[in-house]
């Protein structure tokens, strides 16, 4: 949909691409690519614990953001994983003061995280920018898996409705969902997207059918799904 709408759309990961198939995503959708191995040829790497480290990879989008010439509307994708387990990668340069582990290593992240983002926010594009914070799987092993929660975030967004309080807690969402609210975020308003349901309009499917009905059903037959694969 971006593609269409003529953003100029790129990610930068510190990872080889063709981990889990990222390769074949980005490619089918028109998003311009840089990973591990293209990097490798191109600059000294900063080892990290897949690849790159956060720290670098966040500079290089830096560079490619303070290089953008604008006449275009931009999407950038990024992929950090300093904090992925079991220790995580503790980037010692950025961090002096922290003690190798996984604590450690969350710590340094949000610095980093922090720092790019503080960074982003003093350019005269950030006006116009929304910023998506969106987290991969919670962190295994490491305390109560029941009463933790992934963390998303949106920053600087361009909602088409204003969320009120009773919107925007204790409300269950599916990763289906996030994609209607990303849409959104970028002005361009959507209520619906696939099995997705923008929260700010609408109760979810998760909130309508109930976890077990609501895996039952994703787990069923479609016919026009598996159409998609023929």
């Amino acid at each position: 949909m971006l593609n269409e709408l003529g953003y100029n759309q790129r990610a930068i990961l510190g990872y080889d691409f063709n981990f889990v198939g990222s390769r074949y995503l980005f490619a089918s959708h028109n998003i311009e690519a840089y990973d591990l191995n293209y990097f490798r040829n191109e600059l000294e790497i900063e080892s990290g614990f897949w690849g790159i480290k956060d720290a670098q990879v966040l500079n290089l989008a830096k560079k490619f953001l303070s290089n953008y010439d604008f006449k275009a509307p931009f999407a950038l994708y990024l992929s950090t994983v300093d904090t992925h387990g079991p220790k995580g990668f503790l980037d010692k340069v950025y961090c002096p003061n922290l003690e190798y582990g996984l604590n450690g290593a969350i710590e340094c992240g949000n610095r980093i995280l922090n720092d790019f983002i503080s960074w982003i926010k003093t350019q005269e594009f950030y006006k116009d920018t929304t910023i998506i914070i969106v987290g991969d799987h919670l962190a295994w092993g490491v305390g109560d898996m029941e009463n933790r929660f992934i963390y998303n975030v949106f920053i600087n967004p361009s909602f088409s409705k204003i969320p009120g309080a009773d919107l925007i807690k204790n409300r269950k969402l599916s990763h289906f969902d996030i994609s209607a609210l990303i849409l959104d975020s970028l002005n361009i308003p959507t209520q619906y997207f696939g099995l997705g349901r923008n929260p700010l309009y609408q109760k979810t499917l998760l909130e309508i059918y109930g976890i077990d009905e609501f895996n039952k059903q994703i787990s069923s037959d479609s016919r026009f799904y598996e159409s998609l694969w023929r």
